[in-house]
């Protein structure tokens, strides 16, 4: 009977609504760190690597674009932590369950470091923006970026009232 309701209770649990993060798309706000899960939704598994020089990169829309990283010493993710309104730009609505395209999905006590300004990438077109930063050895954190998405005539696709687009968001645990 005990494992009767459990299984119940496991059910029940399983058809509530999860609480899903912003997706990255490529072209438009995929962020990847050492070129790990690109295209994913915040808050996938742990990024484990040594400590070291990592490679955090954003494909954003259009080149000249500024980026800035967030990082956060408090971890796990939070998934969903600050649902925002949609943006224009072609990324799934994964956030917030379903009703947004984007979310703040890192906690508070957030670091900035500027990322810089996108460049043209060759291959796409795209504009791209890379910053390699030492991570020492044994440190755990969240991180996710943030476009200042541009006003027309770059093709703005940010929300109107909000000039800027999330990524998604990852925790990175270095040894």
């Amino acid at each position: 009977m005990r494992a009767l309701a459990l299984a119940g209770a496991m059910l029940l649990l399983l058809a509530l609504p999860s609480r899903a993060q912003t997706t990255g798309a490529f072209c438009a706000n995929d962020y990847t760190i050492n070129g790990l899960v690109p295209g994913s939704t915040s808050c996938p598994p742990p990024l484990v690597f040594p400590g070291g020089p990592s490679r955090f990169t954003v494909i954003t829309r259009n080149p000249g674009v500024p980026v800035i990283l967030l990082v956060s010493l408090v971890t796990p993710c939070c998934p969903g932590l600050i649902c925002l309104p949609p943006s224009g730009c072609p990324i799934p609505f994964t956030a917030c369950g379903g009703t947004t395209n984007q979310s703040l999905d890192i906690c508070p006590n957030l670091l900035q470091f500027p990322c810089g300004v996108t460049v043209p990438d060759p291959a796409t077109g795209c504009g791209i923006c890379n910053v390699v930063i030492a991570i020492p050895p044994g440190i755990n954190f969240t991180t996710q970026a943030v476009i200042l998405d541009p006003a027309p005539p770059l093709g703005r696709c940010g929300v109107p009232g909000f000039d800027f687009l999330l990524t998604q968001a990852y925790e990175v645990r270095t040894f």
